[in-house]
């Protein structure tokens, strides 16, 4: 138990402030198994099944990420260009397929350059 400060209660000794009453402290639970001694889970007052949950939602949100920045810097067309036979038609993004092609090169090199950047950022973070 901690005896907690407060007003009006009685002065502590010395006249250093006021204690109101003792309040339990909330001792952390001993680990269940090894993966929860290892990482202390319990003593940090989480859950094994709340840490799974919450790596299975980063890791979907990751994949999310993966998937739509690619496709979102993709759709810009990037460094791609029309063949020289279709260059003058009007929309020959949408028939050519060198354009095409290329395009889905960029994305690939999208999707990587994201994932490297995302695990660079976390291993920044985690210093």
């Amino acid at each position: 138990t901690v005896a907690l400060p407060c007003r009006g209660g009685p002065r502590l000794k010395g006249g250093t402030g006021r204690l109101c009453k003792m309040q339990p402290v909330n001792e952390p639970s001993p680990p269940k198994n090894a993966v929860d001694a290892f990482f202390k889970i319990s003593e940090r007052g989480s859950t094994i099944f709340t840490e799974i949950r919450a790596g299975c939602t980063t890791f979907l949100t990751l994949c999310y990420i993966l998937a739509v920045n690619a496709r979102l810097l993709g759709d810009s067309g990037g460094p791609c260009e029309c063949s020289e036979a279709l260059k003058d038609a009007p929309g020959c993004q949408f028939f050519d397929p060198e354009y095409q092609e290329c395009l889905e090169d960029f994305r690939r090199q999208l999707v990587t350059v994201t994932a490297v950047s995302a695990g660079v950022a976390c291993m920044l973070m985690g210093l």
